[in-house]
C-alpha cells in the first residue's frame, strides 16, 4: 500500500483514464516495488479499491461524511461525484471529485492546520505529518519538468525548499485535472487554489475517452510560480 501512496508500485498498466505520464513507461517487471517513482492513475485508482474493501465505504460517501458534513462544505454535491475510465481498459476507474475552489481551500485549510477544521480534528494530526514527509525527492523522479520544483510522498507534491524560500517549509500540493491545485503552506497559514472552469459534461467526455482533444492546462510551474510571486509581494509589503 505505501508502494501505491508514492506511485511507485511497479505495475505498469497502460493508464485507464487521463492524467498519467505517458512517457518513458517502464516495462512490465523491470522495476523493484517501492524503487521507482512512475505517476501513474492505475496506483491510484487501486487504492480506491482497497480503501472500500477495508472499509466498507465508497471512496466519494467518506469523503461526505468525513470532510464534506464537518466542514460544512458549501457545494458539494454527492450526485456530482463519479468514477469514470476508458471503456474496458481497466476494472479500477478513476475516481472523480467536481469540487468548487471555495471547498477546495477548505482541506487545503485544514492541512494547512494539522488537520483541524474549527474544533474538529478531520484528518489525525499524525497523518498529516506522515503523509506530508518526503518520500520520493525531486531528483529521484522520472518528471522532467515536475522534478524541478517538488518531490513526492502520499499522494502529495512537496515542494522543493531553497534557503531563498524558508516560508515553503512544510508546504504540500494537491494537483488534478486541466491543471487544478491546493497548495498548502503552514508557515504562512495560506492556501493558495487553482480552479479550472471546466464543465462536468467536457471533464466527463475527456475521462471516457470521446473528447481527445488536448485542451491547454496550467503546469505545476506556472501555479508555483504565480503563488511565489504573490508571497514575495506580501511578504515586501510587510
Amino acid at each position: 500500500m505505501r508502494d501505491l501512496l508514492t506511485s511507485s508500485s511497479g505495475v505498469y498498466h497502460r493508464p485507464g483514464s487521463p492524467g498519467s505520464n505517458t512517457k518513458n513507461i517502464p516495462e512490465r517487471g523491470s522495476k523493484k516495488p517501492g524503487d521507482y517513482f512512475h505517476y501513474n492513475n492505475w496506483d491510484f485508482n487501486v487504492l480506491g479499491a482497497v480503501f472500500e474493501q477495508l472499509t466498507g465505504r465508497s471512496v466519494f460517501k467518506a469523503f461526505e461524511e468525513d470532510f464534506a458534513g464537518p466542514m460544512q462544505m458549501q457545494d458539494f454535491d454527492p450526485a456530482r461525484q463519479r468514477m469514470m475510465g476508458y471503456d474496458g481498459a481497466s476494472r479500477y476507474l478513476a475516481y472523480h471529485f467536481f469540487l468548487s475552489g471555495r471547498d477546495m481551500a477548505r482541506l487545503g485549510l485544514a492541512m494547512v492546520r494539522n488537520g483541524r477544521w474549527s474544533d474538529k480534528q478531520v484528518v489525525p494530526s499524525e497523518w498529516v505529518a506522515e503523509s506530508t514527509k518526503i518520500r520520493v525527492p525531486a531528483d529521484k523522479m522520472n518528471e522532467s519538468k515536475k522534478s524541478r520544483i517538488a518531490g513526492y510522498s502520499y499522494l502529495w507534491w512537496i515542494p522543493v525548499v531553497t534557503d531563498k524560500t524558508p516560508e515553503w517549509r512544510g508546504a504540500c500540493i494537491a494537483a488534478g485535472h486541466f491543471g487544478q491545485f491546493i497548495l498548502c503552506l503552514p508557515a504562512l497559514d495560506m492556501v493558495f487554489v487553482n480552479r479550472r472552469a471546466i464543465p462536468d459534461e467536457l471533464a466527463i467526455a475527456r475521462n471516457d475517452g470521446s473528447f481527445k482533444e488536448e485542451l491547454p492546462a496550467v503546469t505545476m510551474e506556472n501555479f508555483l510560480g504565480v503563488a511565489d510571486h504573490f508571497i514575495r509581494a506580501k511578504l515586501t509589503v510587510r
